[in-house]
């Protein structure tokens, strides 16, 4: 039979001040490591406490569910050591207005955040490279103009409601969607908390704890991970299958020309690439649709990734990669007869 008797007042009174010492050690150890954390990011550049700011400081939840999340019109940071501006129109770009000038032909690049330029200068992501050589030589009035609307954590259902609700607006003649292996992840909803709002500590912790299940094999590796979005009956899948759908659509009524551009994963370009059924899956609903499709792998297979990446630990494509893709794109809407002729416009 249990005892119900109460331990002597000495004793709950010794146990309450082990408690508060304990507890307040505890605070005091978290208040140090934070500390310790912000002054270490004043020095050395960790890619999730980078990922957290740009959260933090560049973007907001958009009004539109289907969006998601959007930048902050005219925010400034500094990220993975470069310097990033927001327009006031929310883009990593110079400023548009809606209405387009004479005698020019707008390109609206979509994306994540490899299109945004994640780690390089806003002059060296491929959007503004294609827009320079599309401009190379031209004369008097005729330009090209290539507006960046590349947002990091976008997936393609993202990408056509951005391009519905606010991208149609700077007419575009064409459109291009920068895809990536993740682009079938469900679209994510931004989580507000005071605690991962304000400390470096808990947005490293709570990704620290991601690895780590993956590392005991409580969740999927990388590999695996995107293989299984692209599964029949994905929900992630089924969704941006249905937004390239509707950029068909979109294109058709609003007489733009779409492409999509397979922005491949750097770290495994060898011959057998671990994602190539996911690459067909996209090729081939896009040739269904009469949507141009250029596969950026091909200009990467068999390349050294690393040599491409923006730092040894960081795979988003470094100002190498975008300006090989630049010139792929440059090549592609030429060779095809992509572009409309200005003059007649």
């Amino acid at each position: 039979m249990l005892s119900t008797v109460a331990p002597p007042a000495g004793t709950r009174r010794r146990l309450a001040g082990q408690v508060a010492v304990a507890a307040a050690s505890l605070v005091v150890s978290l208040l140090a490591l934070e500390a310790g954390l912000r002054l270490l990011d004043r020095y050395v550049m960790i890619y999730d406490i980078e990922m957290w700011k740009y959260a933090k400081y560049l973007k907001r939840q958009a009004a539109d569910p289907a969006i998601g999340h959007e930048h902050v019109p005219n925010a400034r940071a500094r990220l993975d050591g470069v310097e990033v501006a927001i327009n006031s129109h929310g883009l990593r770009d110079r400023e548009y207005g809606h209405a387009k000038p004479p005698g020019t032909v707008r390109i609206l690049v979509l994306g994540d955040s490899n299109t945004f330029g994640w780690g390089v200068p806003v002059e060296a992501t491929y959007p503004k490279q294609l827009e320079r050589l599309l401009n190379e030589g031209e004369a008097g009035a005729r330009r090209y103009e290539v507006i960046n609307a590349g947002v990091g954590n976008y997936n393609t259902t993202m990408e056509i409601a951005y391009l519905e609700r606010h991208g149609l607006r700077y007419s575009p003649d064409v459109v291009i969607v920068g895809w990536f292996i993740n682009d079938a992840e469900p679209t994510p909803r931004r989580v507000i908390s005071p605690v991962l709002e304000r400390s470096h500590l808990a947005a490293l912790g709570l990704m620290s704890t991601r690895y780590f299940l993956t590392y005991l094999g409580l969740e999927p590796d990388y590999r695996r991970y995107y293989s299984e979005l692209y599964e029949d009956g994905a929900p992630g899948w089924a969704a941006a299958r249905s937004a390239l759908i509707r950029l068909g659509h979109l294109a058709r009524e609003r007489t733009f020309t779409p492409i999509i551009l397979l922005l491949p994963d750097l770290h495994l370009l060898q011959a057998q690439y671990p994602f190539d059924a996911a690459h067909r899956k996209v090729s081939t609903l896009a040739r269904s649709k009469d949507i141009a499709l250029l596969d950026g792998l091909e200009v990467f297979r068999g390349m050294d990734g690393r040599t491409l990446w923006v730092s040894r630990t960081d795979a988003h494509m470094n100002a190498r990669a975008h300006a090989l893709t630049a010139r792929a794109l440059f090549d592609f809407l030429r060779a095809q007869s992509l572009l409309p002729d200005r003059r007649a416009r």
